[in-house]
């Protein structure tokens, strides 16, 4: 399954999300300091080589779309306090 697993939207904490795939956090999808939302995909060494993280590109699109209107919420919330 996949799906986003934190967003934070504190002032003095990263601003981001987690995204995973069966449990496995594959990436992070973050908000730099420059307001643009960028990726950051996670290196082998911190995957489990157990877990399968093969799923279809709807899906991915999805969470990847409902992580960007979040963000892009946020960086809204910032721009006008």
């Amino acid at each position: 399954m996949l799906k986003v697993d934190y967003i934070n939207q504190g002032k003095q904490d990263y601003l981001g999300a987690e995204i995973s795939i069966n449990n496995q956090i594959i990436c992070l999808i973050g908000i730099g300091d420059d307001l643009d939302i960028f990726i950051e995909f996670f290196h082998d060494y911190r995957l489990i080589e157990t877990h399968d993280l093969k799923v279809s590109f709807d899906s991915l699109l999805s969470v990847l779309m409902d992580c960007r209107k979040e963000l892009n919420e946020i960086i809204t919330n910032i721009n006008n306090p």
